[in-house]
């Protein structure tokens, strides 16, 4: 049983150093992928890890085979103590109780030598970072769609009708009116205040310029006209009327060709 025990012990000091030559090797990776900032900003991108993650698969694997190994071996172990000891003799069953502190021992490195190296490598373990660029194309995907949202509801807010023969009747619309616009601005401001990503923030953003810009009903007409015609056209066809409007040569009202120039605009992704 003492070699049993020490060779438990050779393997688990063997894995010991296997998961940290595989922290080595992550960490030499982020250091390659980092290059020389100093001289090289621009060229410098954040690592994300994917250099070394097909040895972390095969580390894994090889992990993961000696746990489960380990489990049977235990239990089997565990089984044919626990046979002998009902049948042994007296003497035989005290000779198994003192068995079993070996046998405890061995089982609980069993599991060691596979647990405390993942410990370990998950503490020292590099965090992943996002790039600007990937947080700039969330905050734009986000604002995009924010924009539309507030222009749709800039268009109901709009179709309210306040006129009403009655003039204290038609304050309280008005008023009622500029209320609805108001909690809704509030609301969007309170999700950018709370935003926790990029994209989140993006969409408040957009929803509150969407809001801003809205409220002037000639640019919301603009908005909606442009967002019917595009139906069915092409990239190319949607940068051509953009360029004739923007001229002032499209027949769209002057009032309406900030919204109108808009929407094309968010159509070209630009």
């Amino acid at each position: 049983m003492k070699y049993v025990v020490k060779i438990i012990v050779i393997i688990f000091l063997v894995f010991i150093l296997f998961n940290m030559g595989l922290v080595y090797i992550n960490n030499r990776s982020y250091a390659t992928g980092m290059g020389d900032v100093a001289s090289n900003p621009e060229e410098w991108t954040p690592w994300k890890g994917e250099d070394s993650s097909e040895l972390n698969k095969k580390a894994g694997v090889i992990t993961g085979a000696i746990r489960t190994i380990g489990i049977i071996i235990s239990i089997v172990s565990l089984s044919v103590i626990g046979i002998r000891y009902m049948v042994g003799s007296v003497e035989e069953k005290a000779q198994y109780k003192q068995t079993m502190a070996p046998w405890i021992l061995g089982a609980c490195m069993v599991f060691a030598i596979t647990m405390i190296p993942d410990m370990i490598y998950n503490l020292v373990q590099e965090p992943v970072y996002e790039t600007s660029e990937d947080v700039g194309d969330q905050h734009d995907s986000g604002e995009k769609a924010g924009f539309k949202i507030g222009m749709d509801f800039m268009k109901n807010w709009h179709s309210i009708q306040t006129t009403d023969p009655d003039p204290e009747k038609a304050k309280e619309k008005r008023e009622e009116k500029e209320k609805k616009y108001q909690d809704e601005y509030s609301r969007w401001g309170n999700l950018k205040s709370n935003a926790t990503n990029a994209e989140d923030y993006g969409r408040a953003e957009g929803a509150l310029n969407a809001l801003t810009s809205g409220k002037n009903e000639n640019y919301c007409s603009g908005y909606f006209s442009a967002d019917s015609w595009i139906q069915g056209k092409t990239i190319e066809e949607i940068k051509e009327r953009l360029n004739v409007v923007s001229s002032g040569m499209g027949g769209i009202p002057t009032s309406q060709i900030a919204g109108y120039c808009q929407r094309l605009s968010l159509e070209l992704d630009y």
